[in-house]
């Protein structure tokens, strides 16, 4: 695969509703997914 990277961030919220959750990470400029 092409185009993927491995990236460590904090869980900084999670929706059980939809189970999602919210990341940040610090190595991206603290870029929220």
């Amino acid at each position: 695969m092409t185009g993927v990277t491995r990236q460590v961030g904090t869980v900084s919220a999670v929706d059980a509703d939809r189970v999602q959750a919210r990341v940040r990470l610090p190595e991206c400029d603290n870029l929220r997914t």
